[in-house]
């Protein structure tokens, strides 16, 4: 089993505002204090600025979310393993969302001291329906636009 991993395959169907639900699994290699981060990338893995996560658990919910401003930390054992059903949602789609098993190596959070222990990246992809044109109608539609025109210009000589 890789450190982290969800659910879910790329590319994965999402519509901007939606609810995304993914179970994220993930295994401590050692002992230690761990949490998660997230963050939106473009497709070709540019970071989207200000797009950074925490995972929590809300005081009464059944499922964890994705939190711009904290992230829960989770004591673990070696080969120990966590699994989160979550529901993110995320204000844009057509991007990589990216997911990051980090163990503390102080007190608090740190990104600069902090060890990424793994990572997984799944491509959102918007379902955009498909336009059905029908040619058909839009030559009977520009045959009747046309035809209107010279009928108006004939009135108005």
């Amino acid at each position: 089993m890789a450190v982290i991993e969800t659910n879910l395959t790329s590319p994965v169907s999402y519509n901007a505002g939606e609810e995304l639900p993914i179970t994220v699994t993930f295994t401590a290699p050692q002992a230690g204090v761990y949490y998660l981060l997230g963050g939106l990338y473009t497709v070709n893995y540019e970071y989207i600025a200000g797009t950074m996560f925490g995972i929590v658990l809300p005081a009464g919910a059944t499922y964890y979310i994705n939190s711009y401003t904290e992230t829960q930390l989770w004591e673990a054992a070696a080969g120990e393993t966590e699994e989160l059903t979550c529901g993110f949602t995320l204000a844009m789609t057509n991007i990589v969302l990216s997911l990051f098993l980090m163990r503390m190596t102080g007190s608090v959070p740190s990104l600069t001291d902090d060890v990424e222990e793994g990572s997984v990246a799944l491509v959102l992809t918007s379902e955009a329906s498909p336009v059905n044109l029908n040619l058909g109608t839009l030559v009977s539609a520009l045959v009747i636009v046309g035809l209107m025109g010279v009928a108006m210009k004939e009135i108005a000589d």
